[in-house]
């Protein structure tokens, strides 16, 4: 799960318009330290690139916006939950686990015991961007990712097909 665009998402919701919108990486990068504050270095080599790292720096030492002033009207609960949302090291996100739990929820119940665990989806292979591919491999490829992550049955069926084909195809 993406926590920081949760919390994007969460702040646009109390802030009732995007709290980051940039136009381009330089842009979204001061708008986020203008509210964040510069991070601290740690946490900025940890994660990034170098020239993301440098436009990071270029603004000197910015100090945390107050959420007070950019959401006032937002319940204390809200702001610590956004506050937890958006830090700029992953590793020091809420997880979702915690948000579930953090007092702003207390009033909604989660019965645990009906909450699905899922796996998670394992990291997208690129090894295909070193290939020249043609719009019809394209489509294959899409509709194969679709099919790998809804319908495994669907999956194995259109792929003894498409060896089929490929068998005919030869054939002749």
């Amino acid at each position: 799960m993406d926590i920081w665009s949760i919390g994007c998402i969460f702040a646009e919701l109390l802030y009732r318009k995007p709290l980051f919108p940039g136009k381009n990486t330089a842009e979204q990068i001061e708008l986020i330290v203008s509210v964040l504050g510069t991070p601290k270095l740690e946490d900025i080599y940890k994660e990034g690139r170098e020239n993301s790292r440098e436009l990071v720096y270029k603004f000197g030492k910015v100090e945390k916006y107050n959420w007070d002033e950019i959401i006032p009207n937002a319940s204390k609960e809200a702001k610590d939950l956004l506050d937890r949302f958006l830090k700029f090291s992953p590793d020091k996100r809420i997880t979702i686990e915690e948000a579930l739990n953090h007092p702003y929820f207390s009033d909604i119940k989660i019965d645990e015991s009906e909450e699905e665990v899922v796996e998670p989806i394992l990291p997208f292979d690129f090894d295909f961007e070193d290939t020249d591919v043609d719009v019809p491999q394209v489509k294959d490829l899409i509709l194969h990712e679709i099919m790998l992550y809804h319908h495994q049955e669907l999956l194995n069926e259109y792929e003894k097909k498409k060896e089929e084909y490929k068998r005919k195809m030869k054939e002749k």
